[in-house]
């Protein structure tokens, strides 16, 4: 496995980062239809959480032999590609990983093989700068250019780290639900980047900015556990697009100018 993965800046057409999947590639065929995604000239890439909770998991390995597709893992990614679904399986099914006893074995060999493949964090170079793409987040205090050093040395503490944690997310949600102003420190840019996507920690009022890293998992899942949620598609560097939902789909325009509480604004509109 690269611990990192690197992509050049592509000259031929757009950039588009989605928010975790989990096995709604169904809301991900949508969400591609509308904004007309070219597979001969436009790329894609992931926050990771291919896999469990939604109705078509097995469908991560057809995306994952496309060349335009690209995912960093996910905790639940992660998971099944260690082969800790058989040491613990309660884990497993609590966490919507039941599908994944009811294949063949030969089927579970190769999501284990094409999710091992996955790595911790992708970077891209866009007009803008470059772009960076983690599951969970980048930890307090540390540069890009840190974080990927120390990924590709083998640091097992931080690769725990950008699939789980959720500081920086709980920090944002907290300010937005007015229980406390924003620490600093996840205020701050990350620097050596010009923006960060991550997933893994569900915003419920559609994606979210906390400095210069943007919470793209809006809960795909949930549209079809309970009806709410959608899955959330923005181009890059640009940040507009689209959240796929029940019966439908919004635009979304996340603007790079901020507004009076210096974060940028962010606007949801139907779509026509």
């Amino acid at each position: 496995m690269n611990r990192v993965l690197r992509l050049p800046r592509n000259t031929a057409g757009r950039d588009f980062i989605a928010g975790d999947i989990h096995g709604c590639f169904g809301l991900l065929d949508r969400a591609l239809e509308v904004v007309g995604f070219d597979a001969q000239r436009d790329r894609l890439i992931v926050t990771g959480d291919l896999v469990d909770r939604g109705p078509e998991p097995m469908r991560a390995l057809d995306y994952l032999a496309r060349d335009w597709f690209h995912s960093v893992t996910g905790n639940h990614d992660f998971f099944f590609a260690e082969g800790l679904a058989e040491a613990h399986p309660a884990w497993a099914n609590h966490n919507g990983g039941a599908w994944y006893f009811d294949i063949e074995p030969e089927d579970r060999r190769r999501v284990r093989e094409a999710l091992s493949r996955l790595p911790h964090a992708i970077e891209l170079e866009t007009g803008a700068g470059l772009v960076g793409v983690v599951h969970a987040e980048v930890p307090r205090d540390l540069s890009w250019q840190e974080l990927t050093a120390r990924l590709e040395a083998g640091d097992e503490m931080l690769m725990w780290d950008v699939l789980e944690s959720r500081d920086r997310a709980r920090a944002h949600l907290q300010d937005q639900a007015g229980e406390g102003s924003l620490n600093a420190w996840a205020r701050r840019p990350v620097a050596g980047v010009h923006q960060v996507y991550c997933g893994h920690t569900i915003m419920p009022s559609g994606p979210g900015r906390c400095g210069n890293t943007v919470f793209l998992d809006t809960g795909a899942f949930l549209v079809h556990r309970r009806g709410d949620g959608a899955l959330t598609l923005l181009d890059v560097p640009g940040n507009t697009g689209v959240a796929v939902e029940r019966h439908g789909h919004v635009q979304v325009d996340l603007r790079a100018q901020p507004n009076p509480s210096n974060e940028p604004a962010l606007e949801w509109s139907p779509a026509l």
